[in-house]
């Protein structure tokens, strides 16, 4: 993205020169912070990665759906999701405006598509959107020997059940898969009478960037 000169003011502050490759030069003030203990889960999550697949798993009532694809065929598997999903609904959409609701929705999507992820061992992880922005957030341990972390976009608020939210970590060969559960906390607590609690687990498959 371009080039960063740190400049030690004190023992734990900094000043960071950032010069981006567009030509625009950023100063930020940054402290320094502890790093979490050296383990197998901390040294394997805290690399680059870069999002090679995208999956979702929705039970909604008797409405289910479960779908794994390419990152770069998100539009196949957001326009499947969604079409199902409409016609779910007994929606009275014509074919025309249904294709309209769902092109108009992938369009919002890809506004914002993630396609990279870097996690560090000071506890912050940062998102880059296809846009060129990116997202800086925080990470921490939650159960780490069965690799659940919660995130938050703000540290104050990691613990918060509305502000935070939990991920599990596993691998797939050396593919790192995080799964993130909206709605119902897991799948246990699923009730399918209830559809004002829905499962709706988002599935990334990321592969290390070296």
């Amino acid at each position: 993205y371009g080039t960063v000169i740190i400049t030690k003011t004190d023992d734990e502050n900094f000043d960071l020169e950032i010069a981006l490759r567009d030509g625009r030069t950023l100063n930020v003030g940054a402290r320094k912070d502890l790093k979490y203990t050296e383990s197998v889960a901390t040294n394997n999550l805290c690399r680059t990665w870069k999002i090679t697949k995208v999956g979702l798993n929705v039970k909604m009532g008797i409405f289910k759906f479960k779908k794994m694809v390419d990152h770069a065929k998100i539009d196949n598997l957001l326009k499947d999701y969604l079409k199902e999903a409409i016609e779910n609904e007994e929606d009275d959409l014509n074919e025309e405006e249904l294709n309209e609701a769902v092109d108009e929705a992938i369009a919002e999507y890809n506004e914002v598509k993630p396609i990279s992820m870097i996690f560090t061992k000071s506890g912050s992880y940062m998102v880059e959107y296809q846009n060129g922005e990116l997202g800086i957030s925080t990470w921490k341990w939650e159960n780490e020997d069965e690799g659940i972390l919660r995130y938050s976009w703000n540290t104050d608020d990691i613990n918060s059940v509305n502000l935070g939210g939990t991920c599990s970590v596993s691998y797939k060969k050396d593919m790192l898969m995080l799964t993130e559960i909206l709605g119902a906390e897991s799948e246990d607590d699923y009730d399918e009478s209830n559809e004002n609690m829905p499962s709706i687990s988002i599935i990334w498959g990321l592969e290390e960037v070296k």
